[in-house]
C-alpha cells in the first residue's frame, strides 16, 4: 500500500500526511474510553509506523548524495537499533 501512497502524493508528502496517522492514533489511544476504540488507535498508529518504515530508506536514498548513500541508510538503521534498545532498557 506504501507504493501506491507514493505513486500518488510522492514520498516527501506521504511522510508528511502520515503524521496525521500518528497524531490521530496517538489521540484515540489516549482518550479512549473502550477497548475497542483503544484497539482501532493502536492499529491507526501501526498502519503509521508501516508506511514510514518503507517511507524514510527510500526517501534518504532519493535525498542523499551518490557518495553518502550508503553512510546514509547505516546511520538510520542504527538509530533504529538504539532506540529499540533505548525503549526495551526503559
Amino acid at each position: 500500500l506504501t507504493a501506491a501512497y507514493f505513486l500518488r502524493w510522492g514520498r516527501r508528502r506521504t511522510m508528511l500526511f502520515n503524521c496525521v496517522g500518528f497524531i490521530g492514533g496517538a489521540l484515540i489511544c489516549i482518550f479512549s474510553p473502550f477497548e475497542w476504540l483503544f484497539d482501532l488507535g493502536r492499529f491507526i498508529s501501526g498502519y503509521s509506523v508501516g508506511i514510514v518504515t518503507v517511507a524514510v530508506p527510500s526517501y534518504i536514498t532519493e535525498v542523499a548524495p551518490p557518495e553518502a548513500k550508503g553512510h546514509y541508510g547505516v546511520y538510520h538503521q542504527l538509530m533504529l537499533t538504539v532506540g529499540i534498545v533505548v525503549g526495551i532498557a526503559v
